[in-house]
């Protein structure tokens, strides 16, 4: 029960889930370090293609009255690569490294996050060992491409919030793809591992339930007449 002249301010409630690695662990890769802005460990990156579920706690509706749900995505590939010149000739190869990852929230449009990352490295011409080293071959360290420059996006919904409201869960399916290509020389021997992680937080704005209890006692003596005065004390109780 809400009583007259009493005010519920709203709150904020927030959940956070990650795709779950791959069941071989010869299909995951674990970043060395995080980024700053990822307080929860280091990240598990998993090869790409893949699709998965993520499954989001609901708002319980005992909390109180649902005002809006703020859906904050993130993602991130995880890249290496191996190359070699066969070239008779120095070689200056470039690596195009694109993917992207889909977020399908209920109700709403699809969200789509695009990464891509580009550089250069010189060889020298062939040293007549396919070893993906000397002057003519080598490895490039894993490195990291995030979305959106590192920074999140987010969806706001504040009708049709049915689907969101349970003490369950409900489900995000999100798909990510990765793809590496590699030019400059006629003659390469090239090797690209291309990993995908991707995260979401759902954070609901709500207004708090307030029940209050009201108990009045009489602070007045009698005896009493009719047309006499009778005062009382209230005290009020947030249960």
């Amino acid at each position: 029960m809400l009583a007259s002249g009493v005010t519920a301010h709203a709150a904020t409630l927030s959940y956070t889930t990650v795709v779950a690695p791959h069941a071989t662990p010869i299909f995951n890769v674990t970043e060395p370090t995080p980024p700053t802005w990822w307080t929860n460990g280091q990240r598990v990156f998993t090869a790409t293609n893949w699709s998965q579920n993520l499954a989001l706690q609901k708002f319980d509706p005992a909390l109180g009255i649902l005002n809006s749900v703020t859906f904050t995505f993130r993602g991130a590939l995880l890249s290496t690569s191996m190359i070699e010149n066969l070239d008779g000739e120095p070689a200056d190869v470039r690596e195009d490294w694109t993917g992207s990852m889909h977020f399908t929230v209920p109700g709403a449009s699809q969200q789509t996050s695009n990464l891509s990352y580009s550089f250069t490295q010189s060889f020298a011409a062939y040293d007549g060992i396919a070893d993906f080293s000397g002057a003519s071959g080598g490895s490039t360290p894993p490195f990291t491409v995030e979305t959106n420059s590192g920074n999140p996006t987010s969806l706001i919904l504040s009708t049709n919030l049915s689907p969101f409201i349970g003490t369950d869960t409900f489900a995000v399916p999100v798909d990510a793809n990765g793809r590496a290509l590699f030019s400059g020389a006629g003659n390469l021997l090239t090797s690209a591992r291309t990993y995908g992680w991707a995260g979401m937080t759902v954070t609901y704005d709500y207004t708090p339930s307030i029940d209050l209890t009201i108990a009045k006692t009489v602070t007045s003596s009698g005896p009493y007449i009719v047309g006499s005065n009778v005062t009382y004390s209230l005290l009020a109780r947030n249960l």
